[in-house]
């Protein structure tokens, strides 16, 4: 029950590396924002920590000039578009050159420890598979894209277990958020706050095979990645973020600590004049702070069918209230190149 505190590639990202939420790092949407420079990243800490680290993107907006690109002594992000009205979000390459470059990355680094950084764009729209994936999947596109990112995965531990690392290596495998694919109204994302964009998949692989086969069950955040790969790799100077906990205590038995999920969105204001919107979820409860505000109950409406905030829950008010407090202040985005 992992979820993302932005359902926009490049801020997710900058959760990611940073641990922080936007509200921190600066970063609220895919252009025009820049990753506050006195903020540290994984990369740079793995790197003072003796790591290599290295990063291949999928996408013009993860290009390293936002920032996110900090830390990494190989960032390629050459990702070029192939049409000069080409919309910024789908400027994109296949995977498989992505992977293949970071490879090449990974097999130049010998015995050194290394930080391998991996981003897939596949599945995003336009929803347009490579074969056989193209054909196999005519009937949905996009699980078309979904296998063929799979296939890219496998390729690419297949790759880690050649070289004899793979046993030996910490492996994270997630999404930066969801795609509504037409619930509540929404094709794609970035406009919206249900569980459909903010609900991901988040798998970790420890060294050997330690705590292999468990489930954190308790709702966790993206955020938490960062001070996860902190403490299993003991690396000094991370900082203690305040909110974030370790998945590997969590999966090792660790009580989760009471706490409610932050998640935000500028989209809808920053390109379209629309509200901005803010959530905040806490065990089965998924608080939306829009215009007209909503309340879901995840146990038992799992797709938000049913607004329940008009017969006033019992948790709502403590949960706008924590809202309230840790909204994000509008920062009016910077001018972007041509």
């Amino acid at each position: 029950r992992a979820f993302s505190p932005v359902p926009l590639t490049l801020p997710s990202h900058a959760s990611l590396f940073t641990g922080q939420l936007p509200n921190v790092h600066g970063v609220h949407d895919n252009l025009g924002y820049r990753l506050k420079p006195e903020i540290p990243t994984l990369a740079e800490l793995l790197k003072k920590g003796g790591f290599r680290t290295g990063g291949a993107v999928s996408a013009f907006v993860l290009g390293g000039t936002s920032g996110i690109g900090r830390g990494f002594d190989f960032y390629e992000d050459g990702v070029e578009p192939i049409a000069s009205y080409s919309s910024p979000s789908l400027i994109q390459r296949p995977g498989a050159e992505t992977a293949a470059l970071l490879e090449r990355w990974i097999d130049a680094q010998g015995e050194a420890p290394f930080f391998a950084f991996l981003h897939l764009y596949e599945p995003h729209t336009p929803y347009d598979p490579v074969e056989p994936y193209r054909t196999r999947y005519a009937a949905s596109p996009y699980d078309g894209e979904i296998a063929y990112a799979d296939a890219i995965v496998g390729e690419f531990l297949s790759h880690l277990k050649q070289k004899g690392v793979y046993d030996r290596s910490l492996v994270v495998c997630l999404s930066d958020h969801g795609e509504s694919l037409g619930e509540h109204g929404e094709d794609e994302h970035g406009i919206l706050l249900y569980r459909s964009v903010l609900q991901v998949p988040l798998l970790m692989k420890l060294p050997g095979k330690i705590l292999a086969g468990s489930m954190v069950r308790d709702p966790v955040q993206l955020t938490d990645v960062f001070t996860t790969i902190g403490r299993a790799t003991a690396v000094a100077g991370f900082p203690e973020i305040e909110g974030t906990v370790s998945l590997v205590a969590l999966a090792a038995g660790a009580k989760a600590p009471i706490r409610s999920l932050y998640s935000e969105t500028y989209f809808p204001r920053i390109h379209y004049g629309w509200a901005n919107l803010a959530s905040s979820l806490s065990g089965q409860w998924h608080y939306v702070d829009a215009p007209a505000p909503e309340f879901y109950d995840l146990g038992a409406d799992p797709g938000e069918a049913r607004n329940v905030v008009a017969t006033k829950p019992g948790p709502l008010r403590a949960m706008a209230a924590d809202l309230e407090k840790r909204r994000t202040a509008f920062e009016t985005p910077g001018p972007v190149s041509d």
